[in-house]
């Protein structure tokens, strides 16, 4: 065998890696290999960058506006990144360089790869991005998640995570040994032509980071933004669309200004508690088989509350069931800063509390949605740890100082009945299982496995049933039930298997919209009459906190007060859900029936509550064309809102 001489001077020409047979040598070309190494890390950055921006414009609802600033997000990442290994090449040595350099590029490429995963999941279990600081909240309470969810699904997903990190930083070693471009690249060039180059890189991130602040590319959608800064899309209200029209905040304003100048009137403290998740059909007091509710079913057997029959929530999620309830607005009435029920007793002379279980300072603007109020507490600032943890609220109830036992507002919020609320003890109800990971998509579980979910939740109820009762015994001992007008509620209902469906912030069914409403007066307070007849929404339960007090009730509410029985029974209420908007109507002749449209497939959605409660047979082929046209004319403001609200995701 031929060949040229072997210049690595060894007796066997073919172990040499520059010899060839042909003459030429076969090294690859070291631009092509530059090149290739330059490329295969460009595209582990914009290759998942792009995987998800796809899913965000056309799954998530977001515009092709926020490709590009996301783009350069990434850009300015990567840079940083390659800044850093430069740095580390100039100061260490080269194993030291190519491990230190894989640190800092597995670092921050895993680190946005779980934003990406995290936006997606959040996107689909609240309908909008989460935020840092709910990020934040929940993985500074890892060990409370652990109690809740279970020890398995937290190792699983902590064991996922360090199991991704660790495999990228390995391949990305072992390619920065092969070859990393950085150092050759950089080797070809002039040192001044690097250093000013690496000064000028930084003088431009320096610059993008500065814009980035100042103005961060919210209008347009990017994600990291929105999650840094979600209050700056003011629009956007979980999976809801705020409205901003002219005519909307203007009437608003004359109505703040109008109940500025009633007379005022200070009377019955107003406990309003909310119970997260918490639907109808799952309760005692309403029928279910279980005694779930041993406390509230007393009280309404007793004659010392009063149970409404029938009411519904405007949504499926947290943050418009409760801006509804204190502002008597359905969605697509939503103004940024509403005339609300504790903003209408302080002008009386009331002081305004919120003790709440949960997160609501970081969520979606719930603290600022609140207003002004004379004390503030939720579970980010608990003294025992967990957010969600109901021991916090009692807690925080028995440390709260009102300077008067009359003339007080206190909004309570418990999270027993969420499925990440903590649990106290162990359900009643037999085996138990935290439905967590059933909350995306849509599941079949064997009957078995249904039950432990059945019986979590009930646990749930149980709990917040028992809490109820803690909380008025701690009122009670302050003086503060002496007089008072207590309601019990929730901001909505639950998907607990039925339709294959899990959680909440999904569909519009009777599972998600059917909630509580307890109404109570203890002490001086004068006895409740409901009008057991009418149909009942969130929107209804300020009004009528205010028709008690013998209060004026604000011209721009939609709800009406249920003790009223000089009002027409007929009536429609309204909710909407994501794509989904429709109406609850009680006719003349006493009939109640369910009507939705999806406005993605355009189905449509038609249910006799009295023959079919549970919604198992759509009739929407069976409606009259009259009253088709007649309903689809009276939901035109909802459907404007769910396509603005669409187009803007």
């Amino acid at each position: 065998m031929t060949g040229r001489w072997c210049p690595c001077r060894t007796r066997t020409p073919w172990a040499c890696r520059n010899w060839s047979t042909s003459g030429m040598s076969s090294t690859p070309d070291p631009r092509r290999r530059l090149a290739a190494a330059f490329l295969l890390e460009a595209a582990a950055w914009l290759l998942p960058a792009a995987v998800f921006l796809w899913i965000y414009t056309n799954r998530l609802g977001a515009t092709s506006a926020a490709v590009l600033p996301h783009l350069k997000v990434v850009v300015a990442l990567a840079t940083t990144t390659v800044l850093l290994r430069g740095a580390l090449h100039a100061l260490g040595g080269r194993k030291a360089a190519a491990f230190g350099g894989a640190l800092v590029t597995a670092t921050v490429l895993s680190g946005l790869w779980l934003y990406y995963v995290t936006a997606v999941v959040g996107f689909s279990a609240w309908g909008y991005l989460v935020s840092w600081g709910l990020i934040s909240t929940y993985v500074a309470q890892a060990p409370y998640m652990m109690e809740v969810l279970g020890p398995t699904t937290v190792y699983a997903a902590g064991a996922l995570v360090l199991g991704v990190f660790l495999v990228l930083l390995a391949v990305i070693q072992a390619l920065y040994r092969r070859g990393d471009w950085l150092p050759r690249a950089s080797g070809r060039l002039n040192p001044l032509v690097i250093a000013t180059g690496a000064v000028a890189a930084c003088l431009l991130l320096a610059l993008f980071g500065w814009r980035y602040n100042e103005f961060p590319p919210t209008p347009e959608g990017e994600p990291l933004a929105l999650s840094f800064w979600p209050d700056s899309f003011a629009r956007k209200f979980q999976s809801n669309l705020r409205p901003q029209g002219r005519q909307l905040i203007d009437k608003e304003r004359a109505a703040r200004a109008a109940y500025g100048n009633v007379q005022r009137r200070l009377g019955a403290n107003v406990i309003l508690i909310v119970s997260d998740g918490l639907r109808a059909r799952n309760m005692h007091v309403y029928g279910y088989g279980r005694p779930t509710t041993p406390f509230l079913s007393q009280m309404v057997e007793t004659g010392s509350a009063v149970r409404v029959p029938r009411i519904h929530s405007v949504c499926s999620e947290s943050a418009c069931g409760l801006l509804a309830i204190a502002s008597s607005r359905y969605i697509h009435q939503f103004v940024d800063q509403p005339l609300t029920l504790p903003e209408v007793l302080r002008m009386h002379g009331y002081e305004a509390h919120m003790v709440l279980g949960g997160d609501h300072t970081n969520f979606y603007g719930l603290r600022e949605m609140y207003g002004a109020v004379d004390s503030y507490f939720d579970g980010t600032m608990s003294r025992r740890g967990y957010a969600n943890d109901d021991a916090n609220v009692v807690a925080a109830l028995k440390r709260l100082k009102t300077h008067s036992t009359q003339g007080n507002f206190i909004q309570i919020h418990l999270m027993s009945s969420h499925l990440l609320g903590r649990r106290m003890a162990p359900s009643r109800f037999g085996e138990e299982q935290n439905y967590f990971a059933m909350v995306h998509g849509k599941f079949e579980p064997s009957e078995q496995e249904r039950q432990r979910y059945v019986n979590f939740y009930d646990g749930g109820v149980l709990q917040a049933d028992q809490t109820i009762r803690e909380l008025l015994d701690v009122l009670r001992s302050k003086g503060l039930m002496d007089d008072a007008l207590v309601v019990a509620t929730a901001d909505h209902g639950e998907f607990v298997g039925e339709r294959g469906l899990f959680s909440h912030a999904k569909g519009v069914f009777g599972e998600v919209l059917d909630i509580p409403l307890i109404l109570m007066t203890s002490g001086k307070a004068a006895p409740l009459r409901i009008d057991e007849r009418r149909l009942a929404s969130q929107v209804d339960i300020a009004p009528t906190v205010l028709s008690q007090l013998g209060m004026p009730i604000p011209a721009t509410w939609s709800g009406m007060p249920l003790q009223s029985r000089a009002t027409p029974v007929e009536r429609q209420v309204y909710f909407k859900q994501n794509a989904e908007f429709g109406l609850i109507e009680r006719n003349q002749d006493g009939r109640t029936w369910k009507y939705w449209i999806d406005a993605v497939s355009g189905e449509e959605f038609a249910f006799d509550l009295d023959s079919d409660l549970l919604e198992t047979r759509n009739r929407a082929a069976e409606i009259d064309p009259a009253d088709r046209k007649r309903f689809r004319m009276t939901l035109l403001p909802l459907e404007v809102n769910v396509r603005e609200s669409l187009s803007l995701r």
